[in-house]
């Protein structure tokens, strides 16, 4: 037979040869891709959010081992391969199930259709011009199921320059020409101007944040000047009384108690404060003035101080002052500077209330 079929071809002319030739081929060809896969292939089907299965089919392409599983797809859901690929062994085909979830923008709430399940991933695939710095909800790394809701508060930023106003300092200037309390205003003060840049950021349209990018004086402000009186106005009546140590005073009661020395730099405030150097009376601390427990010595009262062993005399003093630490037989006692209060330091005292 092989003979007879040698004899027939050799009758054939060139381009009859080729022919045959060529048909020979192709058959040759399909039997064998047919040979190839008529047998059975052991592959994953991974249908949307349910569990993997594995199957072992005869099946020659994707669509077909779907169609035997009765998997259908709808238009939007997505395939990881071509519904005419080849089926191979361990071949894993994944079906992504298209789902519905609601993106609310500053425009409102709408229904979107996705096959994503990852937040980030939803809008990345939705295109919906979501950047870094805008504010999603739920963060964009969770995982979320089907008819979900998503926020998306949008970020923005723009500069802009604006005219403002730049408030006026008060100065206080202490004034011996003028009684301890006494106010005065001897410089009206007056704001300056500036031109500000800021680059301002906003979340939904509401204003988040403002930076100073820069700015411009354009009008110097005048501070305003206040005079305090500093002056005692107080008097110790002296009539029958001697200063020295060895005379005798006048007095209704004699308290043994322990000194300390401040000055108007411990009273707490900075020398631009317009209550600088004030008592608790609104005296002008200065040597003369002490602070005491009300409780012990009424404030107003007059004094006469000496140490206790009559070795130093402070001389008349008024109470006009109180402290924290000044409780019971405790005094402070008043000084120019704070060198004569640091020198003083700590003593006992002998406090004669005057008449």
């Amino acid at each position: 037979m092989f003979n007879r079929l040698r004899e027939r071809f050799s009758e054939l002319t060139l381009a009859n040869r080729i022919i045959v030739f060529s048909a020979c081929t192709i058959i040759l060809a399909l039997s064998l891709v047919s040979a190839v896969h008529s047998s059975a292939h052991t592959i994953t089907i991974c249908d949307g959010d349910k569990a993997p299965v594995e199957i072992t089919t005869y099946k020659m392409t994707v669509q077909g081992a779907l169609d035997e599983q009765g998997i259908v797809l709808s238009e939007k859901d997505k395939l990881s391969h071509k519904k005419g690929a080849l089926l191979s062994d361990n071949m894993n085909i994944e079906v992504n199930r298209a789902m519905m979830v609601y993106i609310t923008t500053t425009e409102g709430t709408k229904a979107y259709t996705t096959t994503e399940r990852v937040v980030g991933d939803i809008l990345a695939e939705l295109n919906l011009g979501v950047d870094e710095d805008d504010v999603v909800s739920p963060k964009r790394n969770k995982k979320i199921s089907p008819y979900s809701s998503i926020a998306v508060m949008k970020t923005t930023a723009k500069v802009i320059t604006i005219d403002e106003e730049i408030p006026y300092e008060t100065q206080v200037v202490l004034s011996s020409n003028a009684s301890v309390g006494a106010r005065a205003v001897t410089q009206e003060g007056e704001n300056g101007k500036r031109t500000a840049t800021y680059k301002v950021s906003y979340r939904d349209g509401e204003e988040i944040s403002r930076i100073l990018v820069s700015s411009k004086v354009t009008k110097v402000s005048v501070p305003e000047i206040k005079e305090v009186g500093t002056r005692a106005n107080y008097a110790i009546a002296s009539a029958g009384v001697s200063v020295s140590r060895s005379g005798n005073l006048d007095y209704s009661e004699m308290l043994s108690m322990n000194a300390t020395g401040y000055d108007i730099s411990s009273c707490g405030k900075s020398p631009s404060h317009p209550a600088y150097g004030i008592t608790a009376t609104g005296r002008y601390a200065t040597k003369g003035i002490v602070a005491v427990d009300p409780r012990v010595i009424p404030l107003g009262t007059k004094l006469y101080i000496t140490s206790a062993d009559g070795s130093y005399v402070y001389g008349y003093a008024i109470a006009a002052d109180t402290g924290g630490a000044i409780k019971g037989n405790r005094i402070d006692l008043c000084f120019d500077s704070n060198a004569e209060a640091l020198q003083f330091g700590r003593k006992n005292v002998k406090v004669y209330i005057l008449q």
